[in-house]
């Protein structure tokens, strides 16, 4: 199967991400098992649309925070975590502290003098933070009944240019008792006039990292894997313009668990993960744990639409659209049979993932789309997927980023 894309998108237009996302149908091809596309429909099987907010993420631009910020520390919780850091310059590893050196008989002195180098660099180590974008009254936290869980986080481009960003998990306001914990990690002591690290109104996180074309791979934005949480993010420029990558799939029933005694655990896509390895971790799982395909599907799977340009438009013409709603929803077919979709997180429901209404700059571009509401945003795939027109791609795996 050959897909002509040059007509229908514009590759060197803002807004994409380095990844595996990028790689059209036509570079991958047809996979020869189709169990994953299977266990799509199954998966689908309650619905599906373009959910018209990110759940637990929000995404915002560097220039709308007019060059204010905030000062984030590391959560006091997690931070010797250091894969929650990678690649966040600001938190990389210090150079040592060199001790002074004493005479070999005097060992004990030498002893306390590393002490007293190691306890420096803790400090040093404590007092970093990261200036974060940030816009009181414009830049929120998504509405989720627990802000502080890691699921939780904001994305800030670097105004349209989206390979450059930062992308944090858990990112809040410090409490009295995380900044003082922060303090006394940085040496800072209570009554003393020694000058504190940290201060109210400075925030923490659970995980941070500034996304650049370089890093792709270094951290796991995603929950099935370490492409960047941007990657695949639906947003007005894609029903106005026209797909230049795959969108991210959030299913209810990816792939995982052990699948008990005896059963063969779950499965992922080659240099993806599987984001549950553990049946603990997915409880009240729905579906059967550990390896079933065609029933559960496994994390990286690209999955795509074969309908023809006709076909599209007749689809378009079923739906009763006109207008901007309907040049919006055809780009967005034609985007699902180019490129179609990556399986990148875990849901409750099945959907492709967008950036939501709440940031204006975006609230605009989908009424200029047509889709001012959620809800319009959302069914605008609804009957699209059959098991007729649906397919499974050969692997697109994270270590393919272009």
């Amino acid at each position: 199967m050959s897909i002509d894309i040059s007509s229908r998108t514009n590759p060197q237009r803002a807004g994409t991400v380095k990844s595996p996302y990028r790689i059209p149908i036509s570079d991958l091809g047809i996979k020869d098992d189709q169990s994953d596309a299977r266990a799509f429909l199954n998966g689908i099987k309650a619905g599906f649309g373009m959910v018209g907010a990110m759940g637990a993420f929000y995404l915002f631009y560097e220039d709308q925070a007019m060059g204010e910020y905030i000062r984030v520390f590391r959560s006091p919780h997690l931070h010797d975590e250091p894969a929650r850091w990678t690649v966040a310059a600001e938190f990389q590893p210090l150079p040592k502290t060199v001790p002074v050196q004493q005479p070999w008989y005097l060992g004990w002195l030498q002893w306390v003098n590393n002490k007293a180098a190691q306890q420096q660099d803790d400090w040093n180590d404590a007092s970093r933070f990261m200036k974060v974008p940030w816009k009181d009254g414009l830049f929120k936290r998504p509405p989720v009944p627990d802000a502080n869980k890691p699921d939780y986080g904001i994305l800030i481009d670097r105004n349209i240019d989206a390979q450059y960003g930062i992308e944090s998990l858990g990112l809040r306001p410090a409490n009295q008792f995380e900044i003082d914990t922060i303090n006394r990690r940085a040496g800072w002591k209570p009554g003393t006039n020694n000058v504190a690290a940290a201060r109210l109104g400075d925030w923490i996180c659970d995980g941070i990292g500034r996304r650049t074309p370089e890093n792709v791979g270094l951290y796991g934005g995603k929950g099935g894997g370490k492409a960047p949480k941007r990657a695949g993010i639906i947003t007005p420029d894609d029903l106005l313009y026209g797909w230049t990558e795959a969108k991210t799939f959030a299913m209810p029933n990816v792939m995982c668990g052990t699948g008990g005694q005896g059963g063969k655990p779950a499965e992922c896509i080659p240099s993806w993960v599987v984001e549950h390895p553990t049946n603990a971790q997915r409880p009240g799982f729905r579906y059967p744990y550990g390896y079933q395909p065609g029933i559960t599907i496994r994390h990286g799977a690209r999955i795509f639409n074969t309908r023809t340009e006709e076909q599209i438009q007749e689809f378009a013409d079923r739906k009763g659209y006109t207008g901007a709603k309907r040049v919006s929803a055809v780009n967005c077919y034609r985007g699902a049979c180019d490129f179609g979709g990556q399986v990148g997180e875990t849901s409750g429901m099945a959907s492709f993932e967008s950036v939501g209404y709440g940031n204006p700059i975006h609230d605009a571009g989908f009424k200029k789309a047509g889709v001012p509401t959620a809800a319009e945003l959302w069914e605008i795939f609804d009957g699209f997927w059959t098991p007729e027109t649906t397919r499974v791609a050969n692997d697109a795996r994270i270590d393919m980023a272009r």
